[in-house]
């Protein structure tokens, strides 16, 4: 169950880095 977890953890931890660079990327264009 632990290395679920972690697995799991890693995954979220990616996808919230990666909504953090599209919210970047989005503020840098300011269109």
């Amino acid at each position: 169950m632990s290395g679920t977890q972690r697995t799991g953890f890693k995954e979220l931890a990616r996808k919230t880095a990666y909504w953090e660079y599209l919210k970047q990327m989005r503020i840098f264009r300011r269109p």
